[in-house]
């Protein structure tokens, strides 16, 4: 078997019946499916276990987050490509063979990306490629945009979100596996950004479309658990990957972020969960060790990455005038 294929579940009963048989129509058939439940109380385990013979489930007792529940699933795998799935997804008929296609035939790419739309927006990107600026902001290309305004090829980007990703596993024994002290949000963001301080490339697949209901979990854009686990991973991402001079570069700007943050989201009533999760990832950063598997500081690091970051931040002020200019 060449791929397999892992599906975090908190209480997403409502969505795997979809995203299941959107597996099952797949042209590339050569992979598992396990889905890794984690403590769900919506009859998740029942459905899975009645109606779903070809899935290989672990169920765990309680919650233990997206990033722990991804590891357990890989661990327990041995094919050679790992597919990160969530499970309020659809995916194209093609999807997994174009996927495949990618990772296999462009050289170091740790991750191939699908181009992920919005299922209640048709024609809407929700990302085509993650990035990460100097303001210390993570952002999904083009999202919002029509799909035409992204290229139609096969091009690099930062890092690919894990809503619809495949890894190559002997890359990620180079990586490591996602940093579980990430419960939840920019666990893909680290991991890519890892991947490509070691010369390693992330790639989006243009042809692999997966539609994507969003928030299928937390059901809302906005929430002080989205706010507070994102503030606070966001400061270890920056804990983690940052090299010093980048930190000591990037000081101004990520101030000015964090500000701009700050007043966003005391507007919508969620300042006080965005203050608590900043310190949150600084007691984490400080207090709670790293993954075994680290990086030393060096100027390959700088060099591989600075480029990258201070080209996303153009992308993203030009993303967000395309966005609010009127048409």
């Amino acid at each position: 078997m060449k791929l397999s294929i892992i599906i975090p579940n908190y209480n997403g009963l409502r969505f795997l019946r979809k995203c299941l048989s959107s597996l099952a129509q797949q042209t590339f058939s050569d992979f598992e499916i396990v889905i890794v439940d984690n403590g769900s109380s919506d009859g998740s385990i029942d459905f899975i276990t009645k109606h779903c013979p070809e899935v290989r489930l672990l169920a765990l007792p309680q919650n233990t987050g997206f990033s722990k529940a991804a590891n357990i699933g890989i661990r327990s795998s041995n094919t050679p490509y790992i597919m990160l799935l969530n499970n309020d997804t659809a995916l194209a008929p093609d999807c997994i063979e174009h996927l495949m296609h990618c990772i296999e035939n462009v050289p170091y790419a740790f991750s191939a990306g699908a181009r992920i739309v919005k299922a209640s927006s048709s024609g809407l990107i929700d990302t085509g490629g993650d990035y990460y600026n100097i303001f210390g902001y993570a952002f999904c290309r083009g999202q919002g945009l029509k799909t035409d305004t992204l290229p139609d090829r096969i091009y690099p980007v930062f890092t690919n979100c894990a809503c619809a990703v495949i890894y190559r596993r002997s890359l990620l024994e180079k990586t490591g596996l996602f940093d579980e002290r990430f419960f939840a949000y920019l666990e893909d963001v680290d991991i890519g950004f890892r991947a490509r301080r070691l010369g390693l490339s992330n790639v989006h697949c243009p042809n692999a479309y997966v539609y994507h209901v969003g928030s299928g979990t937390t059901s809302a854009k906005y929430t002080a658990f989205k706010v507070f686990h994102s503030a606070k991973n966001n400061i270890l991402l920056c804990q983690k990957n940052l090299t010093f001079l980048q930190k000591f570069l990037h000081l101004p700007a990520q101030t000015a972020g964090t500000i701009l943050k700050y007043l966003f989201f005391r507007r919508r009533g969620l300042g006080a969960a965005y203050v608590s999760g900043c310190f949150a990832g600084l007691r984490t950063a400080i207090c709670t060790p790293a993954p075994k598997r680290t990086f030393k500081q060096s100027f390959s690091s700088f060099v591989r990455t600075e480029p990258w970051l201070v080209q996303s931040s153009f992308f993203y002020i030009a993303q967000y005038v395309s966005r609010h200019l009127p048409c």
